[in-house]
């Protein structure tokens, strides 16, 4: 039987209630809420109550109780990250939802302080779980050989250009190909309905990553995967399509478990338990972030 892991919550808004909460809850088996705390001292009193667990009087307090083995930092609100850094001062595991462009003006002093800690850091990004996603280090090994080319395709619901949730992408992309860049170029303005990256990663690897505004439908991204032996088409989801010597085939992989945002606790649980960081982790978000700085010269778009 899976060890129960004592969790203590940071931010009860919106993304908690509709998301989060259910997510816990069902997870009964692996996770016990200890403790809340929100910057409404009113909704954390409510929560509290709620759940039967300790109503914190903010992130300092829960970060710091006996009670408390893991944090979830479900919003930044007004600290940021900083309970993020302060759980890994401790030695306490986090689950952050909250992409590091959330604090971007303290993220460069936070990963150092995680890398220091050697604290076990997990961010909240949904394609890190997906099936698909997570096959593909395989395929790669048992049929297509190294990866030369990754282009990543990214439909926003949000406001044009590179903007939140652009460092997880870029991280896991970057990951695919296995080497950092070297030299980048970018197309494309804030307001544009199109913003193209390129990076060229040394030996005749590259990475590119564009994206577009689509409104009123759901952020998607795809994900295509050129190497030695053939070609591979990826989007989140259960379903993988690849070509090779042999012709065009598909697979469809077993279901993990059920929706995203309990598929990423699952896998949280078993990183802290197994002692195994995920990836990818807050250090490679960064870097991918610091090289987005790089390629428009100022502030993301």
């Amino acid at each position: 039987m899976a060890r129960r892991l004592r969790v203590g919550v940071i931010g009860l808004g919106r993304r908690w209630a509709r998301r989060y909460r259910p997510a816990l809850l069902a997870l009964a088996d692996r996770y016990e809420v200890a403790a809340v705390c929100d910057q409404i001292p009113q909704r954390t009193l409510a929560e509290a109550d709620r759940l039967g667990c300790a109503a914190s009087a903010g992130p300092a307090d829960l970060v710091a109780a006996h009670e408390v083995e893991a944090v979830v930092l479900v919003d930044a609100q007004w600290f940021g990250l900083w309970p993020l850094g302060r759980a890994a001062g401790l030695g306490k595991p986090v689950f952050c939802a909250a992409p590091p462009e959330r604090d971007a003006a303290h993220a460069e002093a936070l990963v150092r302080q995680v890398e220091r800690a050697k604290a076990l850091v997990m961010m909240g990004w949904g394609p890190a779980v997906s099936p698909a996603f997570l096959y593909v280090p395989e395929l790669l090994s048992r049929h297509l050989g190294p990866p030369r080319l990754v282009v990543g395709e990214w439909g926003r619901r949000g406001r044009a250009g590179l903007g939140r949730g652009a460092g997880s992408v870029l991280a896991y992309l970057f990951g695919l190909i296995g080497r950092a860049p070297e030299r980048v170029v970018a197309a494309g303005e804030a307001p544009a309905g199109l913003t193209t990256v390129a990076f060229a990663c040394g030996e005749g690897t590259a990475v590119q990553l564009s994206s577009w505004h689509a409104p009123g439908r759901k952020t998607t991204l795809r994900v295509r995967v050129v190497a030695e032996r053939g070609q591979a088409t990826l989007a989140p989801g259960r379903r993988l399509a690849w070509e090779d010597a042999t012709g065009r085939h598909a697979l469809t992989l077993p279901r993990a478990g059920s929706a995203t945002v309990p598929a990423m606790l699952e896998c949280f649980h078993e990183s802290v338990t197994s002692g195994q960081a995920p990836r990818p982790g807050i250090a490679e978000v960064h870097a991918a972030l610091k090289w987005l700085d790089t390629a428009f010269a100022g502030p993301r778009p």
